[in-house]
């Protein structure tokens, strides 16, 4: 049995005892990741040429991503056996991996598209011979029957389609065999910039209607367990709690991908990820923390490639809350964090300063709006204007889970001190943290994540749009809410720039949330892996690596 088996797979009882005892080496006091560092990584992996291996945090349990989207492994899954109709042009980088150019967009399975010149309707050529692992072909029929189980299942899907103002599935119309036109109710600026996320890569149609039951009619029972796409990839095998093993499309219309198995191995602690990775017996570890990211930089046989993305580290301030309702006492907050220290000692200088509610990757980003680094005096003096010369005591809730969290609520605590906010730490699950949110039930909360389209817009209608359910603060804006609706519609490149640019200003000015840092994302592999284009939902697809 090979070292990566021994940790994943435990059948015996002498197993378990060796998985526990080298465990307990990564409990006492990272002694683990110590003997790693002054032991030199073999300098080619374990693994075959024609085999990558991953090793995972977990498998997920429901693959379809209609109501796992929020899943990030879900995604990753997906994203193997689907594609969107069209990409974002990439552009290489010279370590080998590529970055997004946002100039436009490549074809994929469509292969050519044109939105009307009022903005209402955008009409979709797909490519033709496209067919899935079952040999069945991807036409304007297929691409119809998904617009219907978004509509019928009201999850991620309908969310796209209330984005781009499509009403209803009469809305969506086959034109032949290989074209497609959706028209919406009212003009929309989104129609190309949402489609490269596989949330809208299609399924093939044929094989789950298959599946479906007159109690099941989209087949849902049968998508929770399986993925069938027009993608590089199909399920092998899938065991929860074990691993997924994946294997070609023999259909696939694009380049056959160089592996013949993409294995995800399920290891739950992130120090045997590392170790795994170290040793070669995986050409990937996901997950792990900043701090073992930071000891892999300079290892033999390894390395890190690091990107910029759209995922922020951001704590919403609820502002229907006494106190917080005031935008000084938010300011004395910005004006309190000690930024410098958060990238430095939290994130190892693995992440990047925040200027403000856009990612700095996105068009339309202005780092010069950002007025905020840490002055004490500053926020005295704003928290002595609100009325708060004595200070106050709120409470920040977060979540277990990520290891960079605790420290860095720990480091807001203790700036918050200084300036005489007394904040208490409250610790709850994920998903507890999650419906406190949605429900407003907080002070201050933390969320991690971004836009997965880079069009601003998009991203100020899902945080800031006084109507939106992920507008956490309940921060209520109506001149910003008004721009942004008129934004979403506009088709004068222009004004949607001057408007944004006044959002991001009074998104600034109003801090509805404490940004604390873009972290990036960061793929930990084997150094003979290239080829890496992390997709804009801040996932890889595995046919694009190379290994050497």
């Amino acid at each position: 049995m090979s070292e990566l088996d021994r940790w994943t797979q435990p059948r015996t009882r002498r197993d378990i005892l060796v998985a526990g005892g080298k465990l307990s080496l990564v409990l006492a006091g990272g002694s683990l990741l110590a003997a790693c560092q002054t032991s030199p990584a073999p300098s080619t992996s374990k693994t075959a040429k024609n085999t990558l291996v991953v090793a995972e945090p977990y498998v997920p349990q429901n693959l379809d991503r209609e109501f796992g989207a929020g899943d990030p492994i879900n995604q990753e899954l997906n994203m193997q056996m689907v594609e969107p109709l069209m990409e974002w042009k990439r552009k290489l980088r010279p370590d080998g991996a590529y970055d997004f150019d946002f100039s436009g967009y490549d074809p994929v399975l469509a292969q050519s598209w044109q939105v009307s010149a009022d903005g209402r309707t955008c009409t979709f050529t797909l490519r033709q011979g496209v067919k899935s692992p079952k040999g069945n072909e991807l036409t304007a029929e297929v691409l119809k029957w998904n617009y219907d189980r978004y509509f019928g299942l009201k999850g991620t899907g309908l969310f796209f389609m209330q984005v781009l103002n499509i009403a209803s599935p009469d809305d969506v119309k086959i034109i032949d065999k290989y074209t497609i036109s959706l028209t919406s109710s009212k003009p929309s600026s989104l129609w190309l910039s949402v489609q490269p996320q596989h949330f809208l890569g299609p399924f093939d149609a044929v094989e789950y209607k298959s599946q479906a039951t007159s109690s099941d009619p989209w087949a849902l029972e049968f998508g929770k367990q399986n993925i069938v796409g027009f993608g590089p990839y199909q399920i092998q095998s899938r065991i929860v709690g074990q691993q997924t093993v994946l294997i070609p499309n023999p259909n696939y219309w694009g380049k056959k991908p160089q592996f013949d198995q993409v294995i995800f191995k399920e290891v739950p602690q992130d120090a045997i990820r590392y170790s795994l990775l170290l040793s070669g017996d995986v050409d990937m570890a996901r997950n792990l923390s900043f701090a073992q990211l930071a000891q892999l930089k300079g290892q033999s046989g390894v390395k890190v490639y690091d990107f910029l993305s759209s995922d922020l580290t951001e704590f919403p301030i609820q502002t229907e809350h006494q106190y917080l309702s005031d935008k000084r006492v938010r300011q004395a907050m910005a004006w309190a964090l000690p930024y410098d220290q958060i990238i430095q000692n939290i994130y190892k200088g693995l992440a990047t300063q925040p200027f403000g509610p856009l990612p700095q990757m996105f068009p339309g980003f202005d780092k010069t709006l950002w007025p905020y680094h840490q002055d004490l005096n500053k926020a005295k003096s704003l928290l002595s204007d609100a009325g708060l010369a004595n200070g106050f005591s709120t409470t920040i809730t977060y979540a277990t889970g990520i290891p960079e969290d605790e420290p860095l609520v720990l480091l807001m605590q203790s700036a918050f001190k200084q300036v005489g906010i007394n904040a208490e730490l409250n610790k709850v699950t994920p998903s507890a943290l999650s419906q406190n949110e949605f429900m407003g039930q907080f002070d201050i909360g933390l969320k991690h994540g971004g836009s997965n389209d880079p069009d601003q817009y998009y991203s100020y209608f899902l945080e800031y749009d006084k109507d939106s359910v992920i507008n956490y603060p309940r921060w209520k804006n109506d001149q910003v809410t008004s721009l942004i609706r008129q934004g979403l519609v506009s088709q004068d490149t222009q004004q949607r720039l001057r408007a944004g640019k006044q959002i991001q200003q009074t998104i600034i000015d109003e801090v509805p949330y404490l940004e604390l840092g873009e972290a990036g994302i960061h793929w930990p592999v084997r150094s003979n892996v290239s080829g890496i284009f992390q997709r804009i939902n801040r996932e890889i697809v595995y046919a694009d690596i190379v290994k050497t």
